[in-house]
């Protein structure tokens, strides 16, 4: 009987998981313009005005013919115009007719039926006068912010998205209640659970919200307090899956719509319930990911993103996640209120050949929010990335005239650490009361520098280009042979490439960048 019982369960099993319905991502063939709208709002018009951004085809809309195909076949549950690519749930069976259609690319999987419950400590990246700011004085006085807000430099007028895991008990906390009575707040939209219930879920995003806006008459002042805010739940915060990862594109398409001028994403990805989903160390290369995919593109159009390192510098993983690791992603590392690196902050990659993380603030011990006479405090990069973010937001308010890549520039710039960037901290700790630099601003000419040069180990390549490039060259010769040859990806302005060093012999060695008919060469020496 016992063993009967059991062959009934299998022979129900059996259909029961081929039936079973899985998530998938439909990548679509390049668009046909002709037969396609253009989607783009007034805010985001105005934006590719003002930085001289073009018009290109991810900015027209998927063909509504396409979609009502799939439709018949899958409910279409998202889409990305950007990325040209829908999401579906569906069995194994439809997700076949769905690939036989003609205008159908490729197929990713996304979400199998396998379900594993996480705590959100498990998987987010967050393990005045001095009286008047409490106890996020040190927090705001180690990157000398306290000097943009006496200027009167708070984020008025900035427009700031947060995408998260959920903003619990947001609408309730007395530190936040500053945004509700100036309509400074926009819980966006839930689209995890597809609803305008944004303080749910989970309270991991009310933290990182907090580092940013928070403010209560003489206890406490956060980031950038003045800053309008447009919140976003991309993260599910009971599983890990990529469908999270199409979610936040999904989300950055909503966000350049509103003209937003800075994401914080305090999330990133490598690893999922699902194993045979996890990413490698090698696909942190900023092109990879669905998430990084997204990220290169919210920054193509305008937008600044700053996203958390990751916790994993004392883990076997130890590196970036993504979309920390796309190169113009402003990925923020951890210290503690003494500016000691935290042991738990992610470090950079070395073959990635850039400088990871940029930057690094307080994100070990760092104070949240206030809430009925007390202090919430929190460890984590998910508090360093939008404490700068907001930090960045005042900034960019003093310096409206700088272009996305311009601020990205001066901010490295201005940190301490600029001439001897490092994987553990980057660029280093901002210093915002700083003057700017004109010169790594200015371009009037292609200029190839090397430093620190002469040296003993790592050195930065900073080629400035009178336009972008997708593949330019880098190439090393060390006695009149190629010991290095590299294609690389350069923007227009000033471009920071990570060089590892330390297992060259010693002696004198010439770098040549290759740009179109253009070449750059330079001299460096090892010591």
């Amino acid at each position: 009987m016992h063993m009967r019982l059991i062959s009934l369960l299998v022979l129900f099993l059996i259909p029961f998981l081929a039936d079973a319905q899985s998530c998938y991502l439909v990548y679509l063939k390049p668009k046909v313009i002709s037969n396609s709208k253009l989607s783009i709002s007034r805010e985001s018009m105005e934006r590719k005005r003002r930085f001289q951004i073009e018009i290109d085809e991810k900015d027209y809309a998927i063909e509504e013919t396409r979609v009502v195909k799939i439709e018949s076949i899958s409910p279409v549950l998202n889409s990305s115009r950007w990325l040209n690519a829908v999401s579906v749930l569906c069995t194994t069976k439809d997700i076949d007719r769905v690939k036989d259609l003609s205008f159908v690319d490729h197929i990713e999987l996304l979400h199998s039926p396998i379900s594993i419950k996480k705590t959100t400590s498990q998987k987010l990246e967050s393990n005045y006068t001095k009286e008047q700011y409490g106890q996020t004085f040190n927090q705001i006085k180690l990157h000398n912010g306290q000097i943009l807000h006496d200027a009167g430099y708070e984020g008025q007028g900035m427009k700031i998205a947060v995408f998260d895991a959920g903003f619990d008990r947001v609408d309730k906390i007395a530190s936040f209640k500053h945004l509700f009575l100036d309509n400074r707040i926009f819980p966006i939209k839930n689209i995890v659970e597809n609803s305008s219930n944004l303080y749910t879920l989970d309270g991991h995003g009310t933290a990182v919200l907090g580092c940013m806006a928070s403010y209560f008459p003489d206890s406490i002042v956060a980031s950038a307090p003045k800053a309008f805010y447009y919140l976003f739940i991309t993260e599910d915060p009971r599983s890990e899956t990529r469908i999270e990862e199409f979610n936040w594109a999904v989300a950055a398409e909503m966000a350049d719509s509103m003209g937003i001028d800075i994401i914080n994403s305090s999330l990133g990805y490598h690893q999922f319930d699902d194993p045979s989903q996890n990413y490698s160390r090698e696909d942190m290369n900023g092109k990879t990911t669905i998430v990084s995919k997204a990220a290169s593109i919210a920054i193509s159009k305008g937008i600044v993103v700053v996203n958390s390192a990751g916790n994993h510098g004392n883990k076997d993983w130890q590196i970036i996640t993504a979309p920390a690791d796309v190169a113009d992603v402003i990925s923020v590392g951890a210290l503690d209120n003494e500016a000691n690196l935290a042991d738990f902050s992610s470090r950079g990659y070395y073959k990635l050949n850039q400088i990871k993380p940029n930057i690094v603030g307080v994100g070990k011990g760092t104070t949240l929010y206030y809430d009925l006479g007390s202090y919430f405090y929190g460890s984590g990069t998910s508090f360093s990335s939008p404490l700068l973010a907001g930090l960045i937001a005042c900034f960019w308010q003093k310096n409206k005239e700088l272009s996305p890549s311009e601020l990205r520039t001066v901010l490295y710039s201005l940190s301490s650490n600029y001439l001897s960037p490092n994987y553990e901290i980057g660029f280093g700790i901002p210093k915002f009361e700083l003057p700017i630099n004109k010169r790594v601003i200015e371009m009037k000419d292609r200029i190839l520098s090397v430093y620190p040069n002469p040296s003993s180990g790592n050195t930065i390549l900073e080629i400035s280009a009178t336009e972008a490039f997708e593949n330019a060259e880098i190439e090393i010769y060390f006695s009149h042979k190629a010991i290095m040859k590299n294609k690389v990806k350069l923007q227009k302005g000033v471009n920071h490439i990570f060089l590892n060093t330390d297992n060259y012999a010693k002696g004198i060695y010439f770098f040549k960048v290759k740009m179109g008919n253009y070449i750059l060469e330079e001299r460096y020496l090892k010591y």
